[in-house]
């Protein structure tokens, strides 16, 4: 008979993490230790509670929905969203992390999220008003060649973007548009 893999958590090693990417939140927040789950031979079948880590996955992708961020968080920050939210974190680990003695900093930094979003969105929208302006760029264009020059531009600073990545981001400026920017861009593209 085969030995069930150990996957609880290492309490010491995840509560002293600087962040957790949120998939690693969604297994740590079920009881399950994300890096031992990663190390057990794929044949061997155990308990992912794939059902408790899709409530988990959830409630962390909307809490930061609209938000352009990486998909990490302070494990202090990734406790409050599912405290709110009736989630109970396995205790010891909530216990080990709010115990941090950098836990003032981490709320610190919650408190100047909103201010980094709302400095993001500002580039985001300048990026998108200089690709107009400068390069050109339609978004409603099926064909047309200010990416390309975005990208040899880029390059010629040594920056590689690749097309996708610059579509991404421009797109992603545009729903940031509130109806007034909407229809000042449309009137600028309209323009004879």
């Amino acid at each position: 008979m085969s030995k069930t893999p150990d996957t609880s958590i290492d309490v010491e090693r995840w509560a002293s993490a600087d962040f957790w990417t949120w998939e690693e939140a969604e297994y740590l927040l079920v009881g399950l230790d994300h890096w031992k789950i990663t190390q057990i031979d794929p044949d061997v079948v155990i308990d992912e509670k794939k059902e408790l880590r899709r409530q988990v996955r959830e409630q962390i992708k909307f809490h930061f929905r609209g938000m352009h961020l990486p998909e990490r968080s302070a494990p202090g920050d990734i406790l409050d969203i599912v405290d709110r939210v009736g989630i109970n974190a396995p205790f010891e680990l909530a216990q080990a992390v709010r115990a941090r003695p950098d836990r003032r900093k981490e709320l610190d930094a919650v408190a100047t999220t909103g201010s980094q979003k709302r400095k993001h969105d500002l580039l985001s929208k300048m990026f998108l008003a200089i690709a107009v302006v400068k390069y050109n760029y339609d978004p409603s264009a099926k064909r047309q060649n200010a990416i390309a020059m975005m990208q040899r531009d880029a390059e010629k600073v040594g920056v590689r973007i690749d097309d996708a990545t610059l579509r991404s981001r421009l797109r992603d400026a545009i729903e940031l548009l509130n109806e007034d920017e909407e229809f000042r861009l449309d009137e600028f593209l309209n323009e004879d």
